[in-house]
């Protein structure tokens, strides 16, 4: 219980500072979904990185910068993040 409020908080936080993660989380409607795709792309950021593919865990705009490629390589290897996900993203946030 505690690990879900640890990642409610960071989800509510991330929405708060940020427009594009926002706009993401927003096209959501189910608060399952918003869960699920919210500790998804937590767990992305962390990987990109780490393989220093972003600069931080906050920079959703560098998850722009990815050409489709780039993308699907890097969420096979980062995530089991479905890749038609981050395509809402990107298009959800340009």
């Amino acid at each position: 219980m505690v690990l879900r409020q640890v990642q409610v908080n960071w989800r509510k936080q991330m929405c708060k500072e940020h427009k594009c993660f926002r706009k993401f989380i927003g096209s959501l409607n189910a608060e399952s979904s918003q869960e699920t795709y919210g500790y998804k792309m937590q767990k992305f950021v962390k990987y990109a990185v780490s393989e220093k593919l972003i600069k931080n865990t906050e920079d959703f705009d560098g998850l722009l910068e990815f050409d489709g490629e780039n993308i699907r390589d890097n969420l096979v290897l980062g995530t089991n993040l479905n890749i038609s996900s981050m395509g809402i993203m990107m298009r959800i946030c340009s």
